[in-house]
């Protein structure tokens, strides 16, 4: 049995109303996190497992269809949508102007990742401007497939969950109109992306192991896109909170620093007295986003 590291449960979830419900699902090779939303303004669930085995080179499978052995009611096709975000190495973001879907593998395979021989690739439009590309195993997507139903299944990347969650919770904060340096970090992984007048300036991932790789990150960014650490904001979300010594130290070189902790849309109670809810930032602001 899986013991949640993360739990959120609304009174009013109900799972004989499951077919009302969206599900959000989250995953790469050490975890799954997962929502439940009634609706745009309503999340009825959210919880966090991680798995117990090292996820196979062949990727986390195995270990996904072991979790829904264990929650059945989680792999059938009475959800009303099924939202499946995929965080792996293989994606690549290139100019929606310049992209030609025949060519979808070779730009892939531009981006320096080793790509598998089962692979199969597939494309999610951001915006007019930028196309996310991002390459899954074929039995993970066919066992996908087989699990829901083609018209309840939406299967995307993470980067393009995440570019979409900061540029709809900017929006709705109304911060469009300056540049803003947003953190999403998640266990060892942190995702920076800079957002101006509602475009993408930059997006990228790192793998960090001290707190003092997580700092210089943000700020070789910032310098290399000529941001000014005194005049230029940085929001942080995911597993950075308030008070943690690594956020006091970075407030020591950044003037405008502050956290994304509430994203849209908890608005029962129970949750808004909770500070985790940014760990599903992404989940909850690319489900309201769509």
């Amino acid at each position: 049995m899986y013991t949640p590291i993360h739990t959120f449960q609304d009174k009013r979830f109900n799972i004989h109303h499951q077919h009302e419900y969206d599900l959000i699902i989250s995953f790469n090779e050490d975890s799954i996190r997962l929502i439940c939303m009634a609706d745009p303004h309503t999340c009825l669930a959210a919880e966090t497992y991680v798995f117990p085995n090292s996820t196979p080179a062949n990727g986390p499978l195995p270990q996904l269809q072991s979790f829904f052995q264990a929650y059945p009611f989680m792999a059938n096709s009475a959800w009303s949508t099924v939202t499946c975000i995929i965080a792996n190495p293989w994606y690549t973001l290139i100019p929606t102007a310049f992209y030609k879907k025949a060519f979808i593998a070779d730009y892939l395979r531009l981006s320096g990742d080793c790509l598998q021989a089962d692979m199969r690739f597939c494309d999610a439009q951001i915006d007019s401007h930028t196309t996310v590309l991002f390459a899954i195993h074929k039995a993970m997507r066919d066992w996908l497939n087989t699990t829901y139903l083609p018209n309840q299944l939406c299967i995307t990347h993470q980067t393009n969950a995440i570019i979409i969650s900061v540029q709809f919770y900017l929006r709705v904060n109304k911060l469009t109109r300056t540049p803003h340096v947003c953190v999403v970090t998640q266990g060892k992984y942190m995702y920076i992306t800079v957002m101006h007048h509602d475009n993408l300036v930059y997006y990228n991932s790192f793998e960090y192991h001290t707190g003092d790789e997580w700092l210089q990150y943000i700020l070789t960014v910032m310098h290399t896109l000529a941001l000014n650490p005194k005049a230029n904001h940085v929001l942080l979300t995911g597993d950075i909170a308030k008070n943690t010594v690594i956020y006091k130290k970075l407030r020591a070189y950044i003037r405008h620093l502050d956290c994304m902790e509430q994203p849209q849309p908890f608005h029962t109670k129970a949750a808004r007295n909770q500070t985790w809810p940014s760990h599903y930032f992404e989940l909850l602001n690319f489900y309201c986003a769509r």
